[in-house]
C-alpha cells in the first residue's frame, strides 16, 4: 500500500494547457514527480502527440484530461415516466 502522497502535475491553467507546455516539463523533466498530464484543449494534435512520447522517454505517468459533457436537459429524470 502506497502511504506517501503523490503529486500530479497538470500543465494548464483555467482548464486549457499551457501553450509552453513542452519547455516547462523540459525545465521540470527531472524531477521526482511521476504523474503528469494536460487537458486536450490548448495544444494541436502533434505537440501533444510529441509531449507525451517526451515525458514517456522520462518514465513518467501521462493522463489527458478530456471535457466531460453534460447533458441534463436530455437525461430523463428517475421520476418522470
Amino acid at each position: 500500500m502506497n502511504t506517501h502522497p503523490e503529486l500530479i502535475v497538470m500543465l494548464t491553467y483555467n482548464d486549457v494547457t499551457v501553450p509552453q507546455a513542452a519547455e516547462v516539463f523540459a525545465k521540470c523533466e527531472h524531477t521526482r514527480a511521476r504523474y503528469w498530464g494536460f487537458k486536450e484543449a490548448g495544444l494541436p494534435f502533434a505537440e501533444m502527440r510529441d509531449l507525451f512520447a517526451r515525458m514517456k522517454a522520462c518514465g513518467k505517468q501521462t493522463c489527458l484530461v478530456l471535457p466531460l459533457i453534460r447533458r441534463l436537459e436530455a437525461a430523463p429524470s428517475p421520476g418522470g415516466r
